[in-house]
């Protein structure tokens, strides 16, 4: 719980910038880079674990923050600020993911936050949907280089990008309908 609040308050005072993401070499301090969607990513799944009756205040000011972040921007482009053009990362879909983050993570943390079947993802879905094949399966288009485990033959289909393809497709159409009637 404390390192939540921690990270809630790291996101309520920084926002999602990331030194990393500046322009010209990197600053001291994380605020004065550019906000990074993979961080804003990855801090929302943390948060998003936290069931909705045990979040404090701050917890739910963070999520609210993280989900406008990502909905503001371009989520099925990529087009988010940064110092750089988007990564060709954010649209391959991988597994296992470790710092880098893709767009079907952020639909699945958006759906483990009751956001997905919000309109605003529909161009995002209908990626995830074009990426399915004749099969039902999703292809491997990226996976880490110094994992020590076989996660799957690139390009090829993969149990593990299916099944959170999968998930992320069932959570937005129960959504959805729970939106809708």
């Amino acid at each position: 719980e404390e390192s939540l609040e921690a990270l809630a308050g790291m996101v309520l005072n920084d926002g999602f910038c990331c030194r990393y993401n500046a322009p010209g070499p990197p600053p001291a301090r994380m605020r004065e880079g550019l906000p990074c969607a993979w961080g804003a990513v990855k801090a929302l799944a943390a948060l998003a674990w936290l069931p909705a009756g045990q979040r404090s205040p701050a917890v739910r000011d963070a999520i609210q923050a993280g989900v406008e972040f990502l909905l503001e921007g371009d989520l099925a482009g990529g087009g988010f600020p940064t110092a750089t053009t988007p990564s060709r990362l954010w649209h391959s879909f991988g597994f296992p993911l470790g710092y880098t983050s893709d767009l079907l993570e952020v639909l699945a943390v958006l759906a483990r936050l009751g956001m997905a079947g919000d309109p605003r993802l529909a161009g995002a879905l209908e990626i995830v949907r074009r990426k399915q094949d004749g099969a039902g399966r999703w292809r491997l288009e990226y996976a880490p280089r110094n994992s020590w485990a076989d996660w799957g033959a690139l390009a090829r289909p993969n149990k593990w990008l299916t099944l959170r393809a999968l998930y992320v497709l069932e959570a937005a159409a129960w959504q959805a309908v729970g939106e809708n009637g």
